[in-house]
């Protein structure tokens, strides 16, 4: 159930964004032009845009700096250390333009900074370069993903083989040896033999 500074779901598309700002108008216009293309939550102080974060868990997150209950800067710095879902990109809307305003944003962990007023056009051009963006290192995570399953799978190949030559070595230097050896005890049991013989005849002739 959604609260007075909350609401439902609007617009369609893959990613879902979140917007919190207090100001009811500039809600009604960022929703209005972010629906067209995202899945739009909109929340209208900290709290509830932070209660909000937790259960959809968004793409990327829209926050205006100066905010109810908790400020956007507080909001942006529980966003990215949350370790469960610390991956949403992060853009800070305020009509503060100074440079400390937006360095500050950034140490919180913003991913971006827009100054209003703002035009449409900007807006959805940084919506989509932050999406692309987590696209990428998601798909960029899970190659090295695929990839260290690969190096290991090699690497337990490389021991198998390891351990094969290893095998065969063992088996060629046995034969080798079984084949010196055999050679003494050849000539030895052929020695024996003729001394047999020798023995033999000596005993016939006395």
């Amino acid at each position: 159930t959604f609260g007075p500074a909350e609401q439902e779901l609007a617009g369609e598309g893959k990613s879902c964004v979140l917007l919190v700002d207090d100001e009811p108008d500039m809600r009604r216009f960022l929703v209005a032009t972010l629906a067209r293309e995202h899945r739009v939550i909109q929340a209208a102080d900290g709290k509830a845009g932070w209660e909000l974060y937790r259960k959809y868990k968004p793409d990327a997150v829209l926050l205006d700096l100066m905010l109810p209950e908790i400020n956007g800067l507080d909001l942006c710095r529980m966003i990215k250390t949350d370790k469960e879902t610390s991956g949403a990109r992060v853009l800070m809307l305020t009509a503060r333009g100074d440079e400390t305003s937006k360095i500050e944003a950034l140490e919180r962990g913003a991913d971006d900074y827009l100054t209003k007023p703002f035009s449409t056009l900007e807006l959805t051009t940084r919506i989509s370069n932050l999406l692309k963006a987590a696209e990428l290192e998601v798909e960029l995570r899970r190659r090295n993903v695929d990839l260290q399953n690969a190096l290991g799978q090699l690497r337990e190949t490389e021991a198998q083989l390891v351990q094969s030559e290893k095998m065969n070595a063992l088996g060629t230097l046995a034969s080798g040896l079984l084949h010196e050896i055999n050679n003494p005890l050849n000539f030895m049991f052929a020695a024996l033999s003729l001394a047999q013989d020798a023995a033999s005849r000596d005993k016939d002739l006395s």
